[in-house]
């Protein structure tokens, strides 16, 4: 029997519990900053002698651009991500009763540590490169505030929140549990869909949020395939390191050829990938298998 309509909607809403306190985490840590920036910024307008010519945006942008505040927000970030792992593995997972093998994260194999780590380093490579293309060659009229923000970061508190804790966090959320509780209901594609159409849209940034779903569709289909998170963990680890890591340091035309030798890797990889007899969840049929739905809210 395939699942009703009612049930596969009422476990597209449960599924949306995870990435749902995410978002209110990263909203609550937001406004934890721009609280303080804001009043510091009424603060001096108030003392100006002449508060209609005061630039309350450019002031409150100048704060928040700060060294230390933008570190500030990478150690609040990081503190959120490490609370939500905490609270979906001892305290969401148990609730739901879903086991480890069910996340993926029974075993670390081998084959999809490997092949995800260099998937990881050849598609943000790729990102990177044709981000740039396009930068120089059109006016898009927006940019990647999120990077933009993460670039004035001390490098180490930008790799503790950015490489060490979200990639973890974000792969819970998105290939551990969403996944879980979607793939109950739905056929494997659409579970790789859906789960990439929220990973796009929780980064709230137009640009990340548009590559964030092309590659939360690889994400996706390498842990239908492979069957297990840890890939798909470091497929992110390396994924985010070498698209914040600065090549140019080393030279003029270094970036260049690290990014077209990334791209080649991603593409050599993807091949691989693909060619791979491994079919985890994707041999399976694709029609909705029947579930119970549990009664229990989240």
């Amino acid at each position: 029997m395939k699942a009703t309509a009612k049930e596969k909607w009422t476990a597209l809403l449960k599924s949306l519990w995870t990435p749902t306190v995410y978002m209110l985490l990263q909203l609550v840590t937001s406004f934890l900053i721009i609280l303080p920036l804001t009043v510091s910024a009424l603060s001096t307008m108030m003392k100006e002698s002449n508060p209609l010519q005061f630039d309350f945006g450019a002031h409150v942008y100048k704060l928040y651009s700060s060294p230390a505040i933008v570190n500030a927000a990478m150690v609040l970030t990081a503190l959120s991500g490490i609370l939500m792992t905490v609270y979906m593995v001892f305290y969401y997972r148990k609730k739901k009763k879903i086991t480890y093998p069910s996340l993926g994260i029974s075993d670390l194999k081998p084959k999809s540590a490997i092949f995800g780590s260099l998937l990881g380093i050849g598609s943000m490579t790729t990102i990177v490169l044709v981000l740039n293309l396009i930068y120089q060659n059109f006016d898009l009229g927006v940019t990647d505030s999120t990077s933009e923000m993460i670039s004035m970061a001390s490098p180490l508190w930008a790799m503790v929140a950015t490489v060490a804790v979200a990639p973890v966090v974000e792969e819970f959320i998105f290939r551990g549990f969403m996944f879980e509780r979607l793939s109950r209901v739905f056929s494997p594609r659409m579970t790789i869909f859906l789960t990439a159409l929220a990973f796009g849209l929780v980064h709230m940034n137009l640009i990340q949020s548009s590559y964030a779903f092309l590659v939360g569709l690889v994400f996706g289909y390498f842990r239908a395939k492979y069957e297990d998170l840890w890939g798909c963990i470091l497929f992110h680890i390396f994924a985010n390191f070498f698209g914040s890591f600065d090549f140019s340091c080393f030279g003029e035309f270094v970036p260049i050829v690290v990014y077209l030798c990334g791209m080649l890797l991603f593409i050599v990889m993807m091949i691989i990938v693909l060619c791979d007899k491994e079919k985890g969840m994707l041999k399976k049929k694709e029609t909705e298998k029947v579930i119970i739905i549990e009664e229990t809210n989240g």
